[in-house]
């Protein structure tokens, strides 16, 4: 049970996403991927006798943020379910954090671009280290 005063547990009324929560294969590159790759920071650590975890996020407590799970035990290969799409990122430059991504572990799975439909909206997608697609967007491309 979390206690009150704990940090990931604060006091907000109303129904909000907290958490999106991912097994990983390599904990120490998901987070450097999602950390040093993406520009989210590295908010908490967590251990349990079944599974470590880091979670990271903004800083400023404006959205949910990611929970990078692996067990201590393995039973084997990780299996994904077949509903998950992505997880979308707001970046201030597409490019260079596609660049810091790839730089990290990830892979572009589709290359920069504009949809100008979409107010000139920039846009990206990277596959982390597990395959889970990020898409990367900048609303205000300068």
């Amino acid at each position: 049970m979390i206690e009150s005063n704990s940090p990931v547990a604060p006091s907000i009324t109303g129904t909000g996403v907290s958490l999106i929560a991912l097994y990983v294969a390599d904990l120490a590159k998901s987070v450097q991927f999602y950390v040093d790759g993406c520009g989210l920071s590295r908010l908490h650590d967590v251990s349990t006798d079944t599974f470590d975890a880091v979670i990271v996020g903004r800083t400023d407590d404006s959205g949910g943020g990611i929970e990078l799970m692996r067990k201590k035990v393995p039973t084997g290969p990780i299996e994904q379910g077949t509903g998950f799409a992505k997880i979308v990122l707001t970046v201030d430059d597409v490019e260079a954090t596609t660049s810091r991504a790839v730089a990290n572990g990830g892979s572009v799975t589709m290359a920069p671009m504009v949809l100008e439909q979409m107010g000139g909206l920039v846009l990206s997608m990277v596959a982390d280290p597990d395959g889970y697609t990020a898409e990367l967007i900048q609303r205000n491309a300068s």
